[in-house]
């Protein structure tokens, strides 16, 4: 037994409650029936614990402060006009020949001190390779010839240039060796009417100050000196140039520029510009700035101003929107923050700090200088400090260094739209004789439009949206509302119960007093009841579509890792060689008769006797001329390509057709992957030293050797990271974003003379696309032509959908049926799975395997990959009815193939540019029909960051639980029926007021009759 006094004061604790106007507490602390008190008791505890659990999931989503992005098209405050990018123009010739001869004894002198001696010793081979033989055209590096010591030369030579720019005793000869602005520019205005150069036009007719337009001369190791126009940073509106019309490309930057071919280096190979566009006060990054031009053309660079703004702490990715206070004093106030550029001033920061030597392979640091500034130099970093900066750099990218080098808050880039013309034949040719043999090229820089996409990072939930979501999760379990209509329930039909309710209204209702009054109550009760239920109809049946939104964020890889190499297909646009092709085809003829249609079959019999003389003397003039390119010939191109699929995938005759194809050596000159050489993996074929396999595996090149595939239109391709692995650890990426180089590079032979006479273009098609996914070139192709170096930069965009129940839902998977006979290497894609889905029924209906499809696999642990072919007999040409009746009936969806669309997809954006061969190396490729022409090919990841698309729940639970929880006490809370009880008591009041007055003014009138 409990003491009396608690009895008591549990007794008066209860009579308490009892006085609470809160529904259910006067009868769970009341004295009524056991049974009734438990039911309330239940219902308070169960509404209690889920208001805890959804609160908490609330609390526990808003503290990991995620963010989402808004993507608005405004124009720049004040409607002002469009301020203009930096423009930087660098010529691929970093150097003058005869002015780097000149002087390169001297300067090889001088860097001896300052770079390793493998790199010393590469630049003493250059000397006399290139400018102790002669100074004439016979020295320039043939095409044919871009071997893997050409590409050692270049990685060196742009070491040695980039130690000795930095360095303060050579810094001025470097640059007097390079392109001044009149070997460069021929001509350039802004605005159409403004020429920058003084002299050449008056003031007046300039809408800004002239000294605003001139460009800055700035050095890069790899392209000498460049030129940049706007670049001067400054907060001052008057002194910023803007694009005051948009009627055109010619009210912007128009440059004519001077190649200099007869100055070229003879170990530079292509020819022409790179034109960074990027933000004013911010470093050039030629991997997502540049944009290569040729000469010879007219080039259209159209402008689009994207800003990015980000979140600070405590959000998800932080930024940072100014330099670190370590490293604020190493650099001007003009030079914006980046976190690329923090990186590279940590680095020489950690260098002088650690050494206590200054690296030339990073920037300068820079400190106050009384109203200017300074080079902060220590000793230079000679070659005995190399394995203090490797330990420095390793540090670094494995980040046990942290450099506190976030994103910037504010990021501005520039979307480019890029086109280009050729000139004239006999403009070209006027172009080379006018001046002295150099091409020129013209280039217009302009702003597209007076619009700015601001992408501003957003929190997904701030302050007031949390606080209003506990609000709502707590009116909707707990509020006055849920209450109410439980407190219906408990009393319905008890009039009397009704009365002693402290719910308003509920006691006018259902007690004994004016009918009218009762009345109102009453409809504005039925009123409300039916706005709350219509309500939360409507928004269950919007719920329950499952309906999604999408969501775009820009983020890093997952755990800091850099980002994956796509897989990279590479086909030459000639499937088959001529003299080969001609050999087999009467054997390869009668093996298709039973395979292919009637009609296929004829033509490419009058194909063969048409480009496959008796004699066998194959001559170009049989070739089929460009001029007879009609619909009969599209027509037999899909024939062949129909003829060449069925017989690439017969038992048959699959080792015959890939024998007529090019194999890696023919196709593939050279291959190198961030500097590394892929060929030095392979032990199969040549006997590699130790120490050579030991170097591949630390540098993780897992796929050495190209996989090769049989295409039918393009015959066999070869695919470089292209095996298919979910272990993180094991795929091949990209370490470092500095430029094409850090990519693949591939060097492509055309092999012209073995081209088949009725394929019409030469090149090559390069399919950027996802590990272990089937190529389709439609959406993943890129064209290369022969005698150019074609860039192909890619960004990583990923999509992921939801799963089912909501609409046009996806699937992680193969469908169930499928799921054992398509073999482990392969992603599940909804173009894979409709192709086996279609192979799965003609093999079940027809009894045949069809060449058309994919060949379906069957588990063989005996087999390399753990799965071999599940063939039945291969489908003739008297199935295909059968065949046709199955491919309409999925058509038709007859039959469900149960192909959505995948959850995770991955696809790659493609910024494609490129630039011809030295006219000189182009005729002598041209010229060597032995070693044939070539293409050059970089593919690259432009950066770290992946565009992460993510459908999700236009409504969730969360938001739907609090939409009921907000309609309920929007209609049925205590608020509205507390305003609607003021209004019946003002309204009583009036009413009763008034009767009193009429009461009052008889009373006065019977006392005056009296």
């Amino acid at each position: 037994m409990a003491p009396q006094w608690l009895s008591d004061q549990f007794t008066a604790m209860r009579l308490s409650f009892m006085d609470s106007a809160l529904p259910g507490l006067k009868v769970i602390c009341g004295f009524g029936s056991p049974l009734r008190r438990l039911a309330w008791f239940l219902v308070f505890l169960a509404l209690l614990a889920l208001t805890i659990n959804d609160i908490v999931n609330l609390a526990v989503e808003y503290y990991k402060y995620p963010d989402s992005l808004n993507i608005k098209y405004e124009e720049p405050e004040g409607g002002e006009d469009m301020p203009m990018p930096a423009v930087t123009v660098c010529n691929l010739n970093p150097y003058k020949w005869h002015d780097f001869c000149k002087k390169l004894e001297l300067l090889l002198g001088s860097s001896q001190v300052l770079i390793q001696n493998t790199t010393y010793v590469q630049m003493v081979r250059l000397q006399k390779d290139y400018c102790k033989t002669g100074l004439t055209e016979d020295v320039r590096i043939p095409v044919w010839n871009l071997t893997r010591n050409h590409l050692i030369l270049m990685h060196f030579f742009t070491e040695w240039s980039g130690a000795l720019q930095r360095n303060p005793s050579t810094e001025e000869d470097m640059s007097s060796i390079s392109h001044g602005l009149q070997d460069m520019v021929e001509l350039a205005s802004f605005d159409d009417a403004c020429d920058i150069f003084p002299g050449n036009d008056t003031k007046e007719q300039c809408r800004v100050e002239r000294e605003l337009l001139e460009p800055t001369p700035k050095m890069y190791p790899r392209y000498g000196k460049c030129l940049c126009f706007f670049c001067n940073h400054t907060t001052d509106p008057k002194k910023i140039v803007r694009m005051a019309d948009f009627d055109g490309p010619h009210k912007g930057l128009m440059l004519v520029l001077k190649v200099g071919d007869n100055e070229y280096l003879p170990f530079i190979v292509e020819a022409g510009f790179v034109i960074a566009i990027h933000d004013q006060g911010v470093e050039v990054d030629f991997t997502k700035d540049g944009v290569f031009i040729q000469p010879l053309t007219t080039t259209y660079i159209g402008v689009s101003r994207r800003v990015l703004k980000r979140l600070a702490e405590p959000y998800q990715n932080p930024c940072r929107s100014d330099w670190p206070p370590y490293l604020k004093r190493l650099v001007e106030d003009t030079k914006k923050y980046t976190a690329s550029e923090c990186r590279e001033v940590c680095a020489q920061y950690l260098i002088q700090t650690t050494l206590n030597c200054t690296s030339l392979a990073y920037p300068i640091s820079r400190v106050k200088d009384g109203d200017g500034y300074k080079d902060f130099r220590l000793q230079t970093c000679g070659p005995s400090f190399d394995e203090g900066m490797s330990h420095i750099r390793r540090g670094m990218y494995y980040r046990t260094v942290d450099c506190d080098c976030k994103n910037v808050c504010e990021e501005t880039n520039f979307d480019k739209t890029t086109s280009s013309l050729s000139w004239h034949p006999i403009v070209q040719a006027q172009s080379m004789e006018d001046k002295d043999g150099t091409s020129m090229a013209q280039v217009y820089v302009y702003m597209q439009s007076n619009l700015i996409s601001n992408r501003t990072k957003v929190g997904k939930m701030d302050v007031r949206e949390f606080v209003s979501g506990i609000g709502s999760i707590m009116g909707m379990y707990l509020g006055y509302s849920f209450l109410f209509c439980w407190n219906i329930l408990d009393v319905l039909g008890l009039r009397l119960l009704f009365v002693d309710s402290a719910l308003p209204g509920l006691k006018v209702i259902c007690g004994f007093g004016s009918p009218a009054r009762r009345a109102a109550w009453l409809l504005v009760f039925l009123a409300l009841f039916g706005l709350t239920i219509r309500d939360i109809i409507n928004l269950a049946t919007d719920f329950y579509r499952y309906p999604d939104s999408l969501n775009i964020k820009y983020e890093e890889p997952e755990g800091g890792l850099q980002m994956p190499m796509p897989a990279i297909t590479v086909c030459s646009l000639n499937p088959y060689k001529w003299d080969l092709f001609c050999k087999d085809i009467d054997e390869l003829l009668k093996l298709s008769v039973s395979l292919v249609s009637e009609e296929t079959q004829a033509n490419l019999t009058a194909m063969r006797i048409r480009f496959c003389p008796e004699d066998g003397e194959l001559d170009n003039s049989d070739r089929l001329p460009v001029w007879n390119l009609t619909e009969e010939y599209m027509g037999h191109m899909q024939e062949f390509t129909e003829w060449s699929l069925a017989l690439q995938r017969s038992s048959a005759s699959a080792d015959k057709m890939e024998n007529l194809t090019s194999c890696a050596s023919e196709t593939i000159k050279l291959a190198t992957f961030d500097g590394g050489f892929l060929t030095e993996c392979d032990s199969s074929k040549e006997n590699k030293t130790d120490a050579e396999r030991e170097n591949c595996r630390k540098k993780a090149r897992h796929n050495p050797e190209p996989s090769g595939r049989m295409f039918p239109r393009y015959g066999r391709c070869f695919c470089f990271f292209c095996n298919y692995t979910k272990n993180e650890s094991e795929k091949i990426r990209q370490d470092s974003f500095d430029g094409p180089q850090n990519g693949l590079l591939l060097v492509l032979r055309v092999a012209e003379e073995s081209y088949l006479p009725f394929i019409v273009e030469a090149g090559f098609i390069v399919a950027i696309h996802d590990q272990g996914v089937e190529v389709d070139f439609t959406k993943d192709g890129v064209f290369v032509q022969p005698l150019t170096t074609t860039f192909i930069g890619v960004q990583r965009r990923i999509l992921h959908r939801l799963p089912e129940p909501y609409q046009n839902p996806c699937r992680p998977d193969w469908p169930p049926y499928l799921i054992d006979i398509v073999g482990d290497s392969n992603k599940y894609t909804v173009f894979q799975c409709r192709d086996y889905c279609h192979q799965f029924w003609i093999q079940k209906e027809v009894r045949c395997t069809s060449l058309k499809r994919f060949i379906l696999k069957v588990k063989n642990e005996s087999s390399p990959t753990g799965f071999s072919e599940n063939r039945l007999r291969e489908c003739k040409r008297q199935d295909l009815p059968a065949v046709r009746k199955v491919e309409l009936a999925i058509k038709n969806r007859e039959i469900d193939c149960e192909c959505k669309s995948v959850c995770g997809e991955t696809t790659f954006d493609k910024s494609i540019s490129s630039l011809a061969w030295h006219p000189q190396s182009q005729l002598e490729s041209e010229e060597n029909a032995t070693a044939g022409t070539a293409s050059k090919v970089y593919v690259y990841m432009q950066s770290n960051l992946m565009n992460n698309r993510t459908k999700v729940p236009k409504i969730n639970t969360r938001e739907f639980v609090s939409g009921i929880g907000s309609i309920m006490g929007m209609y049925l809370g205590y608020s509205f029926l507390f305003c609607f009880n003021i209004l019946d008591v003002l309204g009583r009041g009036a009413l009763d007021t008034y009767h009193a007055y009429r009461r009052e003014q008889k009373r006065r009138l019977i006392q005056a009759s009296q």
